[in-house]
């Protein structure tokens, strides 16, 4: 196999880069953001 043979099998495994987004619904931030878009004055 060629290297770029190899590197288009593993392509579908390759981790993604993480947003911004994603580290805030790691962190639990989207309760509160969807509260706050259902809500603006939404006061916890």
């Amino acid at each position: 196999m060629t290297k770029q043979a190899v590197e288009d099998l593993y392509l579908p495994f390759k981790p993604k880069r993480r947003t911004r987004a994603q580290i805030a619904r790691e962190a639990g931030l989207e309760p509160l953001a969807d509260a706050l878009l259902t809500d603006p004055l939404f006061d916890s």
